[in-house]
């Protein structure tokens, strides 16, 4: 398949601009959900018909009864699936990961690290175990999950520092950097570009591709998405549930660094990069924004948008849309990793 931007099949103009302050955005009328989502697609939005409220995730207690709440929620989607992955935990330089294979893995030398999303603020490696199941279920690839510490415990740079000592760690043991992709969701996604940046600013070998869905690559909110899509992403809204995220990942340090914000880094020299997002999420703007930058700086680069979709849909169980995106991440991760 060629390198190419993909969108599912549909995306207003208003969407593909970049740079442009939410400030001087203006709201605008989105029709409902296509009438050619899948059934399971359109029962999604009609169980989940307004933004979720948010709460204050600066605020230990808070997040505490959050984590405690949704960990056993965001596990279950594994029954929803009819998915038994074989888990086993171990210690990477200190961080718990959670190493995910199949009866049908192949031990070939390809390995895909996952980092989860959450707000930087809750989920773990036991929690988000959907996605990185169901990727390695159809790729047939073993996923390492990364129990990276998060705030507000542990701010900027805890997560960071945590994922580049367990690459660290398995290059030291012999991984192939060349057999390795970074794959991540949300603010994993955010977090996989920062890794990589990090990665390229101390000299490390670069590992064979990125995939990022829904990043949060932008801790400001400067893009356009966070209001005109605000009212319209069942899942997660700006600022009820970004803002207070955004404040305790960062802590002291200035939100636009791009090693917070790698929506500002400069992409030059990273290797071959998969973006997905959904057209009615309030993140699109940082996905559509992270491509160019990427694009831009020579990287090579498919982008799928796709149309009528939520925030991470790839993990709702049952979407044929959902299916075919996961899809799309295996064809790639192979596609990379045999260069």
């Amino acid at each position: 398949m060629p390198w190419r931007i993909a969108l599912h099949f549909f995306v207003l103009p208003l969407l593909l601009q970049t740079g442009c302050s939410s400030k001087q955005a203006e709201p605008v009328a989105i029709p409902s959900p296509p009438g050619t989502l899948s059934q399971s697609a359109r029962q999604f939005y009609a169980n989940n018909p307004v933004p979720v409220v948010g709460v204050d995730l600066t605020d230990l207690q808070t997040v505490k009864s959050v984590r405690a709440e949704i960990d056993v929620a965001w596990r279950s989607g594994l029954t929803k699936l009819n998915l038994a992955p074989i888990e086993s935990f171990g210690d990477y330089s200190g961080v718990t990961v959670n190493r995910i294979r199949f009866p049908n893995t192949v031990d070939d030398g390809r390995m895909i690290m996952y980092l989860h999303g959450g707000g930087f603020v809750v989920g773990s490696a036991t929690a988000n175990i959907v996605l990185p199941a169901r990727v390695a279920h159809i790729s047939q690839m073993p996923v390492i999950s990364v129990d990276y510490r998060m705030p507000p415990e542990h701010p900027f740079p805890a997560a960071l520092d945590d994922t580049i000592g367990v690459i660290r760690q398995l290059i030291d043991s012999g991984q192939d950097p060349q057999k390795l992709i970074l794959f991540g969701d949300s603010a994993g996604g955010g977090l996989v570009l920062s890794v990589a940046l990090q990665m390229k600013s101390l000299g490390m070998p670069m590992p064979a591709g990125l995939i990022v869905i829904s990043p949060w690559a932008d801790l400001t909110n400067s893009g356009d998405t966070g209001l005109t899509l605000n009212d319209f992403d069942p899942v997660i809204t700006w600022p009820d549930t970004l803002a207070s995220a955004a404040t305790a990942y960062a802590g002291d340090h200035d939100p636009a660094n791009p090693l917070i914000s790698p929506a500002f880094g400069n992409y030059t020299g990273l290797p071959p990069l998969l973006v997905q997002a959904g057209s009615r999420e309030v993140l699109l703007s940082d996905a559509l924004r992270v491509a160019r930058a990427a694009r831009g700086a020579g990287v090579l680069v498919q982008i799928d948008v796709w149309d009528g979709m939520w925030h991470v849909f790839q993990e709702h169980p049952g979407a044929v849309e959902a299916e075919e995106a996961i899809a799309e991440i295996a064809i790639f991760a192979k596609r990379v990793t045999e260069r």
